[in-house]
C-alpha cells in the first residue's frame, strides 16, 4: 500500500545518503541496490530527492574513481557496481542537461579503461533510451572520434553517415552555453 510505503521511504532516506559515504564497500553496494529498487518502485516520489541528494554524490564518485587502479580491489569493485547500476537509476529520474552531460563525459572517459569499458558502454546504451539527443550532442561537441569508431556503431543514437559537422566558431559558442 502506497500510504504505508512512501512514509517508510521518507524515514529511510537520511540513512541511505549517509550509507553512500560509508567506509565499507559492501554497505555502499547495498545502498546502491536499495536506490535501484526505490527507483523501480516509486521513481516519481524519489525523483527530486535523488537529483538533489544522491546524484551529486554518484557523479563525484564516478569522477574520482575513474583514475582508480584495479589493484585497489574494494574500490574497484564498488566502481564496477556503480557503473552497472547508474543507468537504471538515471533512467528512472529526470535529469537536467548539465548533469546528463557530466555523466556522459565521465562514462566516455571510462571507455578508455579496458576492464570497465564494457560496463560504461552498456550504461551509455541504456541511457540512450531517454537521453539520446544529449548523448549525441555531447559526443559530437567533444570530438570523441575514437569512441565513435570503436563503440558507437551499434547505438541507435549514432548514425555514421551523414555525420553532422559543426563549424568551429559555432562549436565554441555551444560549449560555453
Amino acid at each position: 500500500d502506497e500510504n504505508l510505503f512512501l512514509p517508510l521511504v521518507h524515514k529511510l532516506w537520511p540513512g541511505l545518503i549517509h550509507r553512500l559515504y560509508d567506509f565499507d564497500i559492501n554497505i555502499r553496494i547495498r545502498c546502491l541496490t536499495t536506490i535501484e529498487c526505490l527507483c523501480q518502485l516509486c521513481s516519481d516520489f524519489v525523483d527530486r530527492r535523488i537529483r538533489q541528494d544522491i546524484l551529486p554524490v554518484l557523479i563525484q564518485q564516478l569522477d574520482k574513481n575513474r583514475l582508480l587502479s584495479s589493484n585497489n580491489v574494494l574500490e574497484y569493485r564498488y566502481t564496477k557496481y556503480l557503473l552497472t547500476s547508474i543507468g537504471t537509476i538515471l533512467n528512472a529520474i529526470t535529469m537536467n542537461i548539465e548533469d546528463t552531460e557530466r555523466v556522459v563525459l565521465i562514462l566516455l572517459q571510462y571507455l578508455q579503461i579496458d576492464q570497465l569499458a564494457s560496463s560504461a558502454y552498456e550504461q551509455l546504451v541504456l541511457l540512450t533510451s531517454k537521453y539520446s539527443d544529449i548523448i549525441w550532442l555531447t559526443i559530437t561537441l567533444h570530438d570523441q572520434d575514437e569512441f565513435r569508431q570503436r563503440y558507437f556503431g551499434g547505438m541507435e543514437v549514432y548514425k555514421p553517415e551523414p555525420m553532422l559537422t559543426i563549424d568551429p566558431k559555432w562549436k565554441v559558442n555551444l560549449l560555453t552555453c
